[in-house]
């Protein structure tokens, strides 16, 4: 309740991005996150710190999934849709897949929508999810996990925005996708 958290003196918008950049954290550093991020599940706490319970449902992201979720974020903030297109396949274990360049065009015609949209105004959650969409139209397997992932993203970015209006998951999410394909590519 933004109104509520005002009235009391917190301060929403951090309160928003503190809540972003911890559950981006749990997904990109420790691969273990909270499935359940809504807010009957998240404290508030005196200083504007954000505390989750309710650990009842929670996922679990394989190396394969984190690199998968950099690449695609990287490409989707540079409206990349190769580059998301063979994120998507190297998540469903697909080195050669027949129908590649139709299911690229798909994503581009699915990016084209952000013509001239700024990062942040980009539904990064939403997105993903129609993407997975046009995978399971082609019949190909997505990790558990993954679908997951993509609800709580989606409740995160619905609720941190409601906290803060101009927050975006997109530039969250885009420092810690740098770090793990540093990691992957470090000898």
């Amino acid at each position: 309740n933004r109104e509520e958290l005002l009235a009391q003196g917190y301060d929403p918008a951090e309160i928003g991005a503190k809540l972003a950049d911890n559950y981006v954290r749990q997904i990109m550093q420790d691969g273990f996150f909270h499935a359940d991020p809504h807010p009957g599940n998240i404290f508030i706490l005196p200083g504007n710190v954000v505390a989750f319970i309710d650990f009842g449902m929670v996922g679990a992201l394989t190396p394969r999934d984190m690199n998968f979720l950099a690449d695609f974020a990287i490409g989707f903030a540079r409206r990349d849709s190769d580059l998301m297109s063979r994120a998507l396949l190297v998540l469903c274990g697909k080195k050669f897949f027949e129908h590649e360049e139709e299911m690229k065009f798909e994503i581009h015609q699915l990016m084209m929508q952000y013509a001239g949209i700024p990062l942040e105004l980009m539904n990064f959650a939403g997105t993903m999810q129609k993407c997975v969409d046009v995978i399971v139209k082609y019949q190909l397997q997505i990790p558990s996990g993954i679908f997951m992932l993509i609800k709580a993203l989606a409740t995160l970015e619905k609720f941190a925005g409601t906290l803060a209006p101009d927050l975006s998951l997109t530039p969250v999410i885009l420092p810690y996708a740098k770090e793990v394909v540093k990691v992957k590519y470090s000898p």
